[in-house]
């Protein structure tokens, strides 16, 4: 096991049943808010990794204020120009004593029965179920709630996984057995290091699902702000990697997302290269219409959407 940084060093008595995973940078007052969430949780046999990649020492010592044992601290210098989770998270994997590993990010918040919740799910249910997850709803700066998420794919649910993203980290506990027979998360990925995760994991374990939603996703004005291209190139990576394992319809409508998106970013060639790929895997209706709408720009394309009462997803 790794030393962790003197001055936060864990209670080596404990021995939780759940380690709790929080990356952070230069963000202690959201941090405190996220810390005080898992405080307030009615099931209590956890640790908390906090694994900071701060520019000061302003975080560890908020951290050191709480006083609570089961609050460790590591630090991870941030890899400079690259958004990326992974090092972060899989630095506290490495020093997880739980048996099962959940994820907040430092902007985030739980409600008080998250984990009480999934954990009497797992449980109940028998050892192939390697992830539990939950709903969650999206807020906004002004604390305005923007959509309520309640996806409830269950069971074999990787072609599912392979489709989209349908979770989030906040909203997973999973067994530690998954990242110690799978590997962990991917760190050469910017984005979709998670959407990659679950996809492994879907591959050989199945899914539970509490139908609640038992967290807030805040997007707030400090959140990454980037132009697409960054996380489309993540995911055509994550694609390549996959693509063998996909349906043609899952293989067809992550070409189609590809397709349309690069379109939206001003990338047409890129855009028909790939809404051609989707048509020649599945020639649906609404795939070749994007691909005829392209001409239009993307004020008309939006506006044509619009008219007909259409998502660019409607299948």
């Amino acid at each position: 096991m790794k030393k962790v940084d003197e001055g936060a060093g864990p209670d080596r008595s404990l021995n939780p049943t759940v380690s709790i995973i929080i990356p952070t940078y230069n963000r202690s007052e959201l941090l405190s808010r996220a810390v005080k969430s898992i405080l307030a949780q009615t099931y209590g046999d956890y640790e908390i990794l906090v694994v900071d990649s701060s520019t000061t020492s302003e975080t560890r010592l908020m951290l050191e204020s709480f006083k609570d044992k089961r609050i460790r601290y590591f630090f991870e210098p941030k890899i400079p120009g690259f958004r990326c989770m992974s090092k972060a998270r899989n630095r506290a994997l490495s020093e997880a004593r739980g048996r099962y590993i959940a994820f907040l990010d430092d902007d985030d918040e739980w409600l008080p029965m998250k984990l009480e919740k999934q954990m009497d799910l797992f449980a109940k249910l028998p050892p192939e179920v390697g992830l539990v997850y939950a709903g969650f709803t999206k807020i906004d700066d002004s604390g305005k709630v923007v959509r309520q998420y309640d996806p409830s794919f269950q069971g074999d649910v990787y072609q599912e996984a392979l489709r989209a993203c349908f979770l989030i980290p906040l909203t997973a506990v999973v067994r530690k057995e998954c990242f110690d027979s799978l590997g962990t998360f991917d760190d050469t990925l910017e984005f979709g290091e998670d959407w990659d995760m679950w996809i492994r994991i879907a591959s050989r374990y199945r899914f539970g699902f509490v139908p609640e939603r038992l967290a807030l996703y805040y997007r707030h004005g400090d959140s990454y702000k980037g132009d697409m291209l960054r996380p489309m190139a993540s995911k055509e990576r994550i694609l390549k990697r996959h693509m063998g394992e996909m349906s043609r319809s899952t293989l067809a409508y992550n070409y189609h997302w590809l397709g349309v998106n690069y379109f939206l970013e001003g990338q047409l060639k890129k855009a028909i290269h790939f809404q051609s790929k989707a048509i020649a895997v599945q020639p649906r209706p609404s795939y070749v219409l994007a691909l005829l709408l392209f001409p239009l720009g993307n004020k008309g394309f939006r506006a044509i959407l619009r008219a007909t009462g259409r998502s660019w997803e409607d299948g």
